[in-house]
């Protein structure tokens, strides 16, 4: 749920920013936040957080287009 905005702010903000950018870009910070994580050994360092926040990413991505639709028909 964490990373919905992610996914709904990259391609509203920069219209550049299509599916797999924005894919691509939850990938790397939620990797980066493993990383870290992992090297200072805080919290605990978890693939399935990868994949939950990559997943939340696209559902956020989802949202947008279908807010990018809905506000293309009015």
């Amino acid at each position: 749920i964490l990373f919905m905005p992610l996914g709904f702010l990259l391609p509203y903000i920069w219209h550049k920013f299509n599916f797999w950018k924005t894919l691509l870009a939850g990938l790397l910070i939620s990797s980066c936040i493993e990383f870290i994580q992992y090297i200072a050994q805080l919290g605990c360092c978890d693939m399935d957080d990868v994949i939950n926040n990559v997943l939340g990413t696209c559902i956020g991505y989802i949202c947008y287009t279908l807010y990018r639709h809905a506000s293309a028909s009015k």
